[in-house]
């Protein structure tokens, strides 16, 4: 899990499941209501055949917080 820069949002990747969330974080710092849900597919894959399914790992945030980057480590992707 990663906190945006403002600390308005936590982004949390699932590597199991392959997908990636966005939750919004209320006034007293408590996690509220899903905003973004994004599954990575399955059926791609990187160099490695046997990786058979994404593995959401971790966020990167732009600079002026308009865009969140995702590295998938069983597709070898950036979303």
């Amino acid at each position: 899990m990663q906190l945006t820069s403002d600390d308005k949002y936590a982004l949390i990747a699932n590597y199991n499941g392959g997908s990636v969330e966005t939750i919004a974080i209320d006034e007293n710092g408590n996690l509220a209501n899903i905003v973004q849900y994004n599954k990575h597919p399955d059926v791609d894959h990187g160099p490695e055949p046997n990786q058979e399914k994404a593995h959401a790992h971790s966020f990167v945030s732009s600079s002026d917080n308009k865009f969140v980057y995702s590295a998938d480590l069983g597709n070898d992707r950036v979303y």
